[in-house]
């Protein structure tokens, strides 16, 4: 989360399924932070409960992917 010290940024695109750290972890330490930057979450799940899922926790937008 260094990166955030460093640069302000208008939106932060990235994906629910990340290497290190999950997505859910990135938005939760990031709102933690104090940060209100708009977050675009990409992800492959697309049931209604996925749908709702991700939209209660992260309360910005989220995109299906293949798109």
């Amino acid at each position: 989360m260094d990166f955030l010290a460093v640069s302000n940024y208008d939106v932060i695109i990235l994906k629910v399924m990340m290497p290190k750290i999950g997505g859910f972890a990135f938005v939760q330490e990031l709102r933690n932070s104090g940060s209100k930057v708009p977050v675009l979450m990409l992800t492959a799940k697309n049931t209604i409960k996925d749908k709702i899922t991700v939209l209660d926790f992260l309360r910005d937008d989220y995109l299906v992917k293949p798109f």
